[in-house]
Formats: structure tokens, sequence, C-alpha cells
């Protein structure tokens, strides 16, 4: 639900964002608390970057993954001449059939033809997202008619800005054709992450990863296909690209990683990559840091404490004073406080509350889930068995 809406009248710099975000919280003083945690998503853009970075009134900015996938797609399309020529033509063959009637209805025509449905070939917008794909695939469905057209008036003489001049050749076609394979996949990752219906930060080093594995497999497929270097260069830094904007695709990041690591379905699976600063895997890592840090687990360490200090106190003689109902209840007392202390030396049962119930979260199966869950519901239905990692999941 929007709190509030601005209009920015100022020039987009960095400061001038930061100040007009800060004022726009000012106004609620429920969000002004030094204690509370104040995350923001933006885009990738510079000023904004800068803006959040100037800003004293944020815990962590994100950026947009959706964007983000976006960006690595237009810095991976520049690492291939012949992959940047081939989409420029298709921009131009785009522009060319909006502007003119005649070239349009001339390439229905040639369509008909070879019986392929006359499409209206999508003009990408530059911040649109996926709109090369959305173009690519209209060129596609259309390539048999519009490689009837090439043909057809092959013998005529046309101008140089002629729309034939700017159709695809066979070999780029077939390239385009391998190369909108991934982009579709793209596609799909960003508009899932971008859902703004229900939360999707639990999905991001899923998907992500999910993206890596669709590159290994499609780069082996390829290399036997033969002659899709171009294709195969340009998911190669696309990944380059991601890893360096997501670093270990959000498994090194607490902001994704927690959430993946409570997602009903998953259960961190994600995360069993190798963290190199520690030498476990992230999901062991993040685990035992939630554990550890969480406000519960040290209530936890200071009652064991103190439980601990009372056996050894009570470890001495006990008063003479004492009556013999009073003294056999201590004994007792003591006895108890001494087998758990026991228990606690060896590490058998006894754990920080938060430890226990991650240990059950495990043990659920998941037989009755799917991964498209919905983690909200799934944890308020855990909200009594699960009382603390509930509250942390929500």
């Amino acid at each position: 639900m929007p709190l509030d809406i601005q209009n920015f009248k100022d020039r987009h710099f960095g400061e001038n964002i930061a100040n007009a975000f800060e004022e726009m919280v000012g106004k609620f003083p429920d969000l002004c608390h030094e204690d509370l945690l104040r995350n923001c998503v933006t885009d990738a853009a510079s000023n904004m970057k800068k803006a959040m970075d100037t800003t004293d009134m944020l815990s962590e900015h994100l950026i947009c993954v959706a964007h983000i996938l976006n960006t690595c797609l237009k810095h991976a399309i520049k690492i291939s001449p012949q992959l940047s020529a081939a989409i420029s033509r298709c921009k131009e063959l785009a522009r060319k059939t909006h502007q003119s009637y005649n070239d349009h209805e001339d390439i229905v025509k040639y369509c008909k033809e070879k019986g392929v449905i006359p499409r209206e070939i999508i003009q990408p917008v530059e911040t649109r997202w996926n709109s090369i794909f959305l173009m690519l695939k209209s060129i596609l469905q259309l390539k048999d008619g519009l490689r009837n057209a090439v043909r057809r008036l092959s013998s005529t003489v046309v101008p140089d800005n002629h729309y034939t001049k700017f159709i695809p050749t066979d070999e780029e076609f077939r390239l385009l054709d391998a190369l909108n394979f991934f982009l579709e996949k793209v596609k799909a990752c960003s508009e899932l992450l971008s859902a703004d219906e229900k939360p999707t930060i639990h999905l991001v080093i899923r998907e992500l990863r999910t993206l890596d594995m669709i590159i290994d497999l499609r780069n082996e497929h390829l290399t036997r296909v033969g002659n899709m270097e171009p294709v195969i260069d340009f998911m190669d830094c696309f990944r380059k690209n991601l890893l360096e904007r997501i670093p270990d695709y959000g498994a090194s990041n607490p902001l994704y990683a927690y959430p993946a690591l409570l997602h009903p379905y998953y259960k961190g699976d994600m995360l069993k990559t190798t963290n190199e600063e520690t030498g476990t895997t992230f999901k062991k890592h993040w685990e035992d840091e939630l554990i550890e840090n969480h406000d519960s687990t040290k209530q936890w360490e200071h009652d064991r404490s103190r439980t601990l200090e009372h056996i050894s106190m009570n470890s001495t003689d006990m008063s003479e004073d004492l009556d013999v109902y009073e003294l056999e209840f201590r004994k007792k007392q003591n006895s108890q406080e001494e087998r758990q202390s026991q228990r606690q030396r060896s590490g058998e049962a006894v754990h920080a509350p938060l430890k226990i119930e991650f240990d059950k979260f495990h043990s659920i199966p998941n037989k009755d889930l799917t991964r498209h869950v919905d983690v909200l519901a799934w944890w308020k239905s855990k909200q009594d068995e699960l009382p603390i990692l509930s509250k942390i999941a929500r």
C-alpha cells in the first residue's frame, strides 16, 4: 500500500533524491525510530545508488534484480559484433514497418504466400524490460515470410533503405533463434522476480542459479551444434556481468540468503554451495549465524549461564538449619539441574530454542507442498508450532 507520492521537481541528482527520500520518510514518525531496520529497493541507475548511499536512514539498499538482469543483457549484446549488428538490423526493420503502411502490407502479402500468420513486428523500447526478446520473437515468427520477401525481390532494384535490406540473413536467423531461447528464460525469471502480488525475494537465489545451470546446458548443446560462438560468448558475458552485480547469485548476502533458507519447499537447498571464506556451505553458515545472533539465543544463553551458576553455588554443603523436607527438595532440584548441565556439556539434546525450531522445520515433510507454495500463508499456519522462525520469516 503506497504511503506517499511526491512530485519530484528538482534535478535528478543523487543528493536531491536522498533529500526527497528523507522528507517522505520523515512524514511518518513510526518509520523514524533509530532501532528500526529500513530497506529500500531501487533500479540500478547511478543517481539512485548515490542517493541511497548518501542518506543515513537506510539499513540496506537492494537493486531490483529484474533491472539487473536486463542491464546484463544490454552489456552482453555488445560483446558480439555479429549479434549486435543483427539486432540493430532487426530494430530498423521494426521501425520501418511501424512507419510505413506499405512496407507492413508488403510483408503481410509475402507471409500469406508461405502460409505464415501475419503479425505485427514489435518495436523495442529502450526502457521496457524484455522488449528485445519480444521484437526478436515477433520477427522469428515471420521468418519464412520475410525470407520469401527477400527472394521475391532479389531481382528487383530496391533502394538502400528498403525494408528487405534489414531482414536477417539465414545465418543471422539461426543465431537469433538460439539467442532468443535464452532471452525467453531471462524474461520468465525477471517477470517472476518483479511480481508485486506476493513476496519474491526468497526466490532470487534459486532463479539465478537456475539461469546459471541453463547457461551451462545451453553452451554444451550449442557447442555440439557448431558455429554458435557468438551466442555462447553472449551467455558467458551475461553470467560474468550478473556475478559482478550479485556475487554468488545472492548466497553471500543475508537479505537474499535468509529468505531462501526459510522457503518451506526448498529449505535452503540452493545454499548448499561452499562458502570459500568459511569452508562450510552457505546454508550452514547463515543458519548458524541466524541462530547465534538472534535475541532468543542470547536470552537462552543468559538463562543457562545463571542456571550453571546456581548449580555451582548450591553444590556446597546444605545449611543444617534447613528442615528435612526442604533439604530433600533442594537435593532433587540440584540433581535435575546437574543432569541438564551434564547434557549441556556433552552436547546432548540441549540447544537454543531457535536451533530446535530449525531442526523441527527441516524435519517437516514437503510432500504436500509445491514450489509455488504461498510462503506467508504457510508460515502463518506454523506460528504455534514454530513461533520464533515464523516471526522471522514473516
